[in-house]
């Protein structure tokens, strides 16, 4: 009760404290979790005091090179009609996918660097990022029904996929972590089977296709979108424009086998799920050539007392370790 007295004065308070002047629009910069990206966000209207909107800012995505510098890779311009006082704060995320721009105050937007909008927040959701710099927390204040006090609705979005975690998200991640080639094998064969679905005239049969094709994830992205290319009817057209607009979070990902996307799984091992977490950790030791993952194994299997020291080891050693397909596993490449 204490608790929830004190959310409620707590949201009282802020609701009534006056608005406080800003020093107007700015320009800024932000990097990922260890140094790899940044973001820097100019205003094409100018800065300063008097410069209160609307907004019109030129973001820059850049990655560093060898040498320590950064060199921009994309560029895109974004508009806010808004005159509501500056409050920008940039994440950026860890792989390269994108970044979240929180503005206006208390909603959420997370781009892809070429600018394709995957997620946004609806407002009136304060934005926390986590220590490790993952994740984005979302925080809403919701009053309760009979007793009018307040409390917390906490919901996250995973940078590394710019999505909103959800029962789904994490279905997908799973199946990515257990993936084998005999399973992959599989997945193709449902895949084809689940676009005859989509195109039916039967509504069950277009729902569970629906359901099958988003459970693939990124394995689904290119036969949807070859059969986008080939359709007639415009309900099919637009039941598969809105699958792929379902699975945009993994669209970076379509064009490289994503069970063995190094980046994706080392972010994965940061995913706010403790088994997926776990899962993900042994994918990353697994995938390791026999020579290179021997140190992590007991009994010619990752050993989950070593999982961590594994995971230091390919973080450090990340951008010399390269796929062999004769090994079948990432080996490290002389300097």
């Amino acid at each position: 009760m204490f608790l929830l007295f004190s959310v409620a004065l707590l949201v009282a308070t802020a609701a009534s404290s006056p608005a406080q002047c800003c020093l107007g629009a700015r320009n800024l910069s932000a990097e990922s979790v260890g140094g790899e990206f940044r973001v820097d966000a100019k205003s094409l209207t100018g800065t300063g005091i008097d410069v209160h909107g609307p907004y019109h800012y030129r973001f820059g995505f850049s990655r560093r090179t060898t040498d320590g510098d950064y060199e921009e890779q994309s560029s895109f311009e974004w508009k806010w009609e808004t005159t509501t006082h500056f409050t920008m704060e940039l994440f950026v995320s860890p792989t390269g996918n994108g970044f979240a721009v929180e503005f206006p105050t208390d909603q959420l937007t997370f781009f892809r660097n070429d600018g394709e909008k995957l997620f946004e927040s609806a407002p009136g959701h304060p934005v926390r990022v986590t220590d490790d710099g993952y994740s984005v927390i979302l925080c809403r204040s919701v009053r309760m029904r009979h007793s009018g006090s307040y409390y917390l609705e906490h919901s996250r979005v995973f940078l590394p996929l710019g999505a909103l975690v959800t029962d789904r998200l994490s279905d997908q991640v799973m199946w990515l972590l257990q993936l084998d080639q005999r399973q992959l094998a599989g997945g193709k064969r449902e895949i084809a089977e689940s676009l005859e679905d989509v195109a039916s005239d039967d509504a069950t049969r277009r729902a569970a296709g629906r359901r099958a094709l988003l459970y693939y994830a990124y394995l689904s992205i290119h036969p949807v979108q070859a059969a986008l290319a080939k359709a007639d009817d415009a309900a099919h057209r637009q039941r598969l424009t809105e699958i792929l607009s379902a699975l945009r979070m993994w669209k970076d990902r379509a064009g490289t086998p994503a069970w063995r996307d190094l980046p994706l799984l080392l972010s994965l091992c940061a995913y706010p799920d403790e088994m997926i977490r776990r899962r993900a950790k042994w994918r990353v030791v697994w995938l390791l050539s026999p020579k290179f993952r021997a140190p992590f194994e007991k009994n010619g299997t990752p050993d989950r007392s070593r999982l961590d020291q594994a995971l230091e080891w390919v973080r450090t050693n990340q951008d010399r370790l390269r796929w062999d397909e004769t090994e079948r596993g990432f080996v490290m490449r002389e300097r």
